[in-house]
C-alpha cells in the first residue's frame, strides 16, 4: 500500500510541476508581449 501512496503522490507532484511550468511559459509570453507592444 505504501508503494502504491508513494506512486500516487509522485503523480500528484509531477501534475503540479507540468501546470507550473505551463504557467511559468504562458508568464514568459505574456511579459514578451506586454514588451513588444512597448516597443511599438
Amino acid at each position: 500500500a505504501s508503494t502504491l501512496f508513494k506512486s500516487g503522490l509522485y503523480k500528484i507532484s509531477y501534475f503540479k510541476y507540468k501546470k507550473f511550468r505551463i504557467y511559468v511559459c504562458i508568464c514568459k509570453f505574456y511579459l514578451s508581449t506586454l514588451r513588444y507592444i512597448n516597443y511599438l
